[in-house]
């Protein structure tokens, strides 16, 4: 991908996180300028509710904003011994299940031990439970596993599952370019940032289409010691 066409890319992406938002920001603040200049009482209720709606919008700003400034910054690494299982638990607590939306966990009997940045692990991890859940509108299983990794024992290795229809053959190459996006409302920078944050730890990130169906992503970590 030449300069240009990230250029484009980027453009497109920052157009489609903001407008939405800024939209509905724009939209309220009018509507309670008018108010406030007709004289016409506002209901503290009806107060809460746009204050509601207008910090809702900033914040997906901010939050579209800061996943930019991670993409052009990322974060200093700070690689700690981390078991698996605890950062698994961290991730889950985080994540919102949506409605529809079972999780199936599959540990290890032994304890895996990375040496990684857990907070950018777990940013990674919730992120890819996002997105699985994202590809089952209408519910499903997603399944968390941790593994040996077969390229040997100094890899320990974990796995987000999905049972949604999979990804397109000739899309699964590109799932990781920085802006590329299948979903209208997705902002194609996720999955870039979850393979940058695995890479800069010396891992690996694959996503392939699951059998029958479904998509994993496949994280490979260094094992601690």
């Amino acid at each position: 991908m030449d300069a240009d066409q990230l250029l484009q890319r980027f453009t497109r992406c920052l157009v489609h996180n903001m407008s939405n938002p800024l939209a509905a920001i724009l939209g309220c603040g009018q509507l309670l300028e008018r108010m406030l200049e007709e004289g016409e009482p506002v209901p503290a209720d009806q107060c809460r509710v746009y204050v509601g709606m207008l910090l809702s919008e900033a914040e997906k700003c901010a939050r579209a904003l800061d996943r930019l400034a991670l993409l052009a910054r990322p974060p200093e690494l700070r690689p700690i011994p981390t078991d698996l299982h605890e950062l698994i638990q961290r991730a889950l607590d985080l994540f919102q299940v949506p409605e529809g939306i079972s999780l199936a966990l599959e540990r290890e009997a032994w304890e895996p031990t990375a040496n990684i940045d857990p907070e950018l692990t777990r940013h990674v991890l919730v992120n890819l439970l996002q997105n699985a859940a994202e590809a089952m509108p209408e519910g499903g299983t997603i399944t968390i596993r941790t593994e040996n990794s077969r390229e040997g024992e100094k890899w320990v290795r974990l796995v987000v599952a999905d049972e949604g229809s999979g990804i397109a053959p000739d899309i699964l190459p590109r799932i990781t370019e920085p802006f590329f996006s299948t979903r209208q409302r997705q902002n194609g920078i996720g999955l870039t940032l979850c393979a940058q944050f695995v890479s800069r730890q010396n891992g690996h990130l694959r996503i392939e289409n699951g059998s029958p169906t479904g998509v994993r992503a496949i994280v490979d970590l260094p094992q601690e010691g």
